[in-house]
């Protein structure tokens, strides 16, 4: 972190939520005193980012960064003694800019300083649904080599005779009705279909869009619908159908 017109920008990124800025009164000095602040820090891809408590935001640490947060390490330290320790390594303005941009990003900061308290605007315990997924069938008329069936997280083996799962449209009318009552006072809600290859249970997925959009205008909502397939299946009635 830290900037000057010799050298390229900073390689830090600030990847989620920004921290709240700081007050103007407070600035800087000679005696300032500062200690490491709340956060994980964590490697990857060679390099260091921290992971900010409790804003939830990550940042990216360069060298300058990185070299303040080891330095403190040990305990707090004043501006001064930090110029110094890094005397030889980083110029001056380098360090205090950096100082003052991981300060404002609440990395560090006055040793007595109060921990701050995760934000009151979490989501609720009813927090409403307003998307579903069915996973109509694991049965593809496809065989490609790259698809999740051929791997470790496939739904069910039917290289050892177990034969392919269909939902049935009483599971299919119940998840319509799951979602409707869970998505509470929310208006709309919508419903993937899901695979496999989704055609291959075309009678189910006729059933389930009309008793969905039946029972969302009961509910005075309104519902829509996806379906991922592989579009080998499609015949001059079925795209007729077609929302």
């Amino acid at each position: 972190m830290g900037r000057d017109r010799n050298r390229a920008p900073p390689d830090w990124r600030k990847l989620m939520t920004p921290p709240t800025a700081t007050s103007s009164s407070d600035t800087m000095n000679a005696d300032t005193v500062f200690a490491l602040r709340d956060f994980h820090a964590f490697e990857a891809f060679g390099a260091r980012f921290l992971y900010m408590v409790p804003s939830a935001g990550i940042f990216r640490m360069d060298e300058c960064g990185s070299a303040i947060l080891d330095a403190l390490e040990s305990g707090p330290l004043s501006q001064d003694d930090l110029v110094e320790t890094l005397q030889g390594l980083f110029d001056t303005d380098r360090t205090l800019e950096t100082m003052a941009e991981l300060k404002e990003i609440r990395a560090i900061g006055g040793p007595d300083a109060p921990k701050e308290e995760a934000p009151k605007d979490l989501p609720p315990a009813d927090f409403p649904l307003n998307t579903m997924v069915l996973n109509v069938t694991n049965k593809c008329n496809l065989a490609c080599t790259y698809c999740y069936e051929y791997g470790e997280d496939k739904i069910i083996d039917t290289q050892y005779g177990k034969q392919p799962k269909f939902m049935s449209e009483d599971t299919a009318e119940e998840s319509v009705e799951f979602l409707l009552k869970q998505s509470g006072d929310q208006p709309r809600a919508h419903m993937t279909f899901f695979g496999g290859e989704t055609l291959l249970n075309f009678p189910v997925l006729q059933k389930t869009v009309a008793y969905a959009r039946r029972r969302a205008a009961e509910e005075r909502k309104t519902i829509s619908f996806s379906l991922t397939t592989n579009a080998t299946l499609l015949k001059p009635e079925i795209i007729q159908w077609l929302p």
